[in-house]
């Protein structure tokens, strides 16, 4: 009986020693996942599962998408009478910059044109735009991961940074925009004619004549 009650010892030590390993095991692997999640890349963080929209040349926008406008309020794009330039961006992007300081402004003078700018990338930071020419010589400047009234406060800073106060310009962020659209580079521009149907898209900012090129066969 004494035998069979030190075997049962033994056993009850072994099986404290596995216990005790399994938490540490569970503890580290705890510790692991949050670091992950901490230290993931910014368009995977805190980003719900979203409907994919689709952009094809010939088709109509989805004009019933609606973002975040600056005052916090879901609202849907505004259209132009003759034309409108979607720009998705991000805020921290220099190409994104150049376009948003030298090109935007200019095709913004043609009547009927209006231009919607909407922040996707949920990152702080706003971007150099260099000098207009070479073009595209600025600098990016990514920040940390921020949430969406971050971005709104970002993008009001960004509006008066570059002076995007047109009554037909409007600035928008959507913190879930690059798992929404099929958004390959910085900035993707869609023009879309008078009747709501995208005519070009642009993957990659543009250089002032190649914009209006594009503007010029939408209207």
């Amino acid at each position: 009986m004494p035998q069979h009650s030190s075997r049962h010892q033994k056993r009850s030590y072994r099986w404290l020693y596995v216990a005790s390993v399994v938490l540490i095991l569970a503890i580290v692997w705890i510790g692991i996942k949050a670091y992950h999640n901490a230290h993931k890349p910014a368009a995977d963080q805190g980003i719900r599962p979203v409907a994919r929209l689709s952009l094809t040349p010939g088709k109509p926008f989805p004009w019933q998408y609606k973002p975040y406008a600056l005052d916090g309020q879901r609202q849907l794009l505004r259209r132009g009478k003759r034309a409108t330039i979607v720009v998705m961006m991000a805020s921290w992007c220099k190409f994104c910059a150049y376009d948003d300081k030298y090109v935007w402004p200019v095709l913004m003078k043609t009547s009927g044109v209006t231009v919607d700018i909407i922040d996707v990338a949920p990152n702080a930071g706003i971007g150099n735009p260099g000098p207009v020419s070479p073009p595209f010589s600025g600098a990016d400047h990514i920040g940390k991961p921020i949430n969406r009234a971050g971005m709104i406060a970002v993008m009001r800073a960004y509006r008066v940074d570059f002076h995007l106060t047109q009554p037909n310009v409007a600035i928008y962020v959507d913190r879930e925009g690059l798992a929404r659209w099929p958004i390959t580079y910085f900035p993707t521009i869609v023009f879309i004619n008078r009747q709501g149907v995208i005519s070009k898209i642009s993957n990659g900012a543009l250089q002032l004549s190649q914009a209006q090129e594009l503007l010029q066969e939408t209207l």
